[in-house]
């Protein structure tokens, strides 16, 4: 599969922008009534906000490449794209098996629907942050309504610790079976 260069550009950002996020996130103060949190807490806010603007760049560049495959992202919106998931999982069980990826021209259903996944995760982690930002009060206290999103942002941020290990080795995987992913989306120059 190859990749064009905007496409290569928002992913090297948006990989650096969430990894930052989520090592400013293990090590940054959170407000509380009486405390606004530390610098790392403010460089995690703007940061954020920086990471959803180019999350609103992908969905704009990304949807329309995706018409010609709707449920490319999204195949658990029919059954039939939940039975393709299925189907494409089982084939990559076999494949890795006989240590092996399976190889293809066109996008498959597992892989897509593991990028729809993420992509989902990291929009709702922006908006949430987006929510948390401007619900708190300089005091440090914030609103019922961004505690219910803060309590989301954290859940969600689990399930990008969870996406991040499976997209990254999968990424590596199929490197190291012959299909380099990794040099093809981070290489720096057209072919």
């Amino acid at each position: 599969m190859t990749y064009d260069k905007t496409t290569r550009t928002l992913h090297r950002f948006l990989a650096a922008g969430i990894i930052l996020q989520i090592l400013l996130s293990l090590v940054m103060s959170h407000p509380k009534p009486g405390y606004t949190g530390n610098w790392l807490f403010t460089l995690h806010s703007w940061a954020g906000l920086a990471v959803g603007v180019l999350l609103v760049v992908h969905w704009v560049k990304s949807l329309p490449k995706y018409r010609a495959t709707p449920h490319y992202l999204f195949p658990w919106t029919t059954k039939a794209g939940i039975d393709a998931v299925i189907a494409d999982a089982r084939l990559y069980i076999q494949a890795a098996k006989e240590r092996k990826i399976p190889e293809s021209d066109v996008p498959t259903p597992l892989p897509g629907a593991i990028q729809g996944i993420g992509l989902i995760v990291a929009s709702a982690l922006a908006f949430t942050g987006f929510i948390i930002y401007f619900s708190l009060y300089p005091n440090g206290q914030i609103s019922a309504f961004g505690w219910l999103a803060k309590e989301l942002h954290e859940l969600l941020a689990s399930v990008l610790w969870t996406f991040l290990i499976v997209h990254v080795g999968a990424a590596v995987l199929h490197q190291i079976y012959g299909q380099p992913l990794i040099t093809q989306m981070f290489r720096h120059k057209e072919d």
